[in-house]
Parts: structure tokens; C-alpha cells; sequence
């Protein structure tokens, strides 16, 4: 508060004089703050929730932020609509959603099953047994007399055939058609607000996710 004290001339004393009261405003520094509603989520295994991201600017801050998360629970995974917002004065918001029971794309590889060896073997002795039929067949139309290798070959097509039956009719050994399961419990997921610029500022605002079974 700055007082000043103005003085007229004696005829225009009464008009002049008085104390003029001047406020200096603050300067505030552009930036932001984020905050989720709710702060508390519950997800059942296999489902997904969602919160609300609210972005506030103050002090004129117009950039641009790029949103991303941590602390999810094991196969579980965090989205954003939109992943990148502008805040250009006013209010903005983006959703997040929490999916549970995801196959986490850093971690799939392929892998060799049970059914796959299987299916290799069908079509491995499938070869060979035809070529030892036509062996066979050959060797009778030749020799005109009966042997084992009708044997040899039956036994053989029996063994390709349950093979590749069992093969395809199973989903792989510690495979039954199970996807990956995300644990009970709770966890704390921390959404960061950044700015993409450089030396802008960056905020972060936590969720509670509680997934139950």
C-alpha cells in the first residue's frame, strides 16, 4: 500500500488534499496444477475405470502437455483421451482409463507350446510315413511277399494321428486359454502433466486403484 498526499493551492484545498491508497498486484508466473476426479477408482480383474483429469492454468500459461502415468499393478494398463492437450487460458480435461488383465507388449514373445511341437511332429512323420508307404508298396509289388513294413507303417500313421490330434486339441501345456490376470490389491497410479517445452513446468496428481476379484 503506497499512500500519497496531494495539496492544492488554498482555494482548492478542500478538492486537492487526501491520501490516495495505490495496491501493487502480485505477478504470478505461468503454470498449472492437475487434479483427477475421482481420486479413487475400483476395478473388478478384467474390467476397466476411469477418472477425470482436470487441468487449471493460471498466470496466462498456454503450452502444450503430454500426459503418461506409473505405479500401475502387473498387467494392467493406463490410457489417456486425449494423450496430449493444450492449455491455452482455460480449463482442460482428459480422461483416464485403467484397463486390467492386458498382455503387457514389452513382455510378449514368441514362445513354443506343447501344440506347437506337436503340430511339427504331425507333419514330420506325416512325410516320413508317406515315403515309407511308397517304400513299402514298392517293395510287395516287387517281392510279391508279405513283411513287417505294413506293420512298421501302420504303427507309425497311428502315432503321427494322436500326435497331431492331441496337439490340436489342447491349448499347450501351462496354456489353457488363461490370459494374464492383474493381482487384487491397491496401488497407486501417478499421472504426470508435462510440458513439452523445454524448462516447462511439470505436475503430477495420484489415483488410488483398489482391483478386487
Amino acid at each position: 500500500m503506497v499512500n500519497a498526499s496531494y495539496h492544492g493551492d488554498s482555494n482548492y484545498s478542500a478538492s486537492l488534499s487526501g491520501a490516495i491508497g495505490l495496491t501493487a498486484e502480485p505477478v504470478i508466473a505461468p503454470d498449472f496444477s492437475i487434479k483427477a476426479n475421482p481420486a479413487s477408482i475400483t476395478i473388478k480383474q478384467g474390467g476397466s475405470g476411469s477418472a477425470v483429469l482436470t487441468i487449471t492454468p493460471a498466470g496466462g500459461f498456454s503450452q502444450t502437455l503430454q500426459l503418461s502415468c506409473s505405479g500401475a499393478s502387473a498387467s494392467s494398463r493406463c490410457s489417456f483421451s486425449p494423450a496430449r492437450v493444450t492449455a491455452s487460458g482455460t480449463t482442460i480435461t482428459s480422461t483416464l482409463t485403467i484397463t486390467t488383465n492386458v498382455v503387457q507388449t514389452a513382455s510378449v514373445a514368441p514362445q513354443f507350446t506343447f501344440s506347437h511341437i506337436a503340430l511339427t511332429m504331425f507333419y514330420g512323420p506325416g512325410g516320413f510315413t508317406s515315403l515309407l508307404g511308397f517304400w513299402g508298396l514298392r517293395r510287395q509289388k516287387l517281392s510279391g511277399s508279405k513283411d513287417n513294413s505294413m506293420r512298421v507303417l501302420l504303427a507309425l500313421g497311428a502315432m503321427t494321428l494322436g500326435i497331431g490330434m492331441l496337439g490340436c486339441g489342447t491349448g499347450g501345456i501351462g496354456n489353457q486359454g488363461s490370459g494374464p490376470i492383474s493381482p487384487t490389491g491397491t496401488s497407486t497410479v501417478t499421472v504426470a502433466a508435462s510440458s513439452i517445452a523445454s524448462g516447462g513446468p511439470s505436475h503430477t496428481a495420484n489415483v488410488t486403484v483398489i482391483i478386487t476379484n
